[in-house]
């Protein structure tokens, strides 16, 4: 039995070498070139033969269809060496740590961040109210902090999805963008809010009420972050 597991195992070994050959000729010189020396370097360090062409025939598949687009072995793969040390011995840990990151979906950032600006902003006003000593002073009422938590969430997710993350092409113009046109909407709505929705619906909201509330939301974006394992968000 275990005689004809070898065998077997031979066998796929000389379908790969074999069809390797054949692509070899599909190839461009330069990628040509690039395979045999990738093979030598892999094959010099005593690796398993038949994980060698395995591992070959899956790039150079790859190769064949991207070369009539104009990418070359080392475009696709970088340098021999470095392929061959990628083979080897995995990621290093620079590269590891430049992989790109998975954010989490959009409604857990824009929850994370609805609690954090909506909280933070609802303590702000509160403690601000309270020092000024004079009841009413506060521009928060109850329909700027319902707004501040529902706008403050989406002014994070936007910006949480453009901030510049390694690993990842980043565009910075984007990212300023986002944050600056984001802000400026909000600032501009809060500002309607206060011109045109009279005091009787957007009722103050004391220091009493507003400062809990804030601690409230910080506290459930700490147990929502933990629950959920939010990735991406800006806290």
């Amino acid at each position: 039995m275990s005689q004809n597991k070898d065998n077997q195992t031979e066998d796929i070994s000389v379908n790969y070498e074999e069809e390797n050959k054949k692509m070899y000729r599909q190839l461009t010189n330069k990628n040509a070139e690039y395979f045999t020396k990738l093979q030598r370097s892999l094959l010099k360090e005593d690796v398993d033969s038949e994980a060698v062409h395995q591992r070959l025939n899956v790039m150079m598949r790859e190769s064949i269809d991207k070369q009539a687009e104009g990418y070359t072995a080392r475009r696709l793969y970088g340098t021999v060496t470095e392929r061959a040390q990628l083979i080897l011995y995995g990621p290093s840990e620079e590269d590891k740590a430049a992989d790109p990151i998975e954010l989490s979906p959009d409604w857990q950032l824009y929850v994370d961040g609805a609690l954090l600006v909506g909280g933070v902003f609802a303590i702000l006003s509160g403690i601000s109210e309270y020092w000024s000593g004079t009841e009413g002073s506060s521009q928060l009422g109850l329909i700027s902090m319902i707004a501040n938590f529902l706008i403050g969430g989406l002014v994070m997710l936007a910006i949480s999805k453009t901030a510049p993350r390694p690993g990842q092409k980043n565009n910075y113009w984007k990212y300023f963008g986002a944050s600056i046109g984001s802000i400026a909407l909000w600032a501009l709505i809060a500002a309607l809010i206060n011109l045109f929705i009279p005091d009787s619906i957007n009722i103050p909201i004391p220091p009493i009420v507003s400062i809990p509330v804030g601690v409230l939301a910080i506290g459930s974006k700490w147990w929502f972050k933990r629950r959920y394992e939010v990735v991406g968000g800006i806290f």
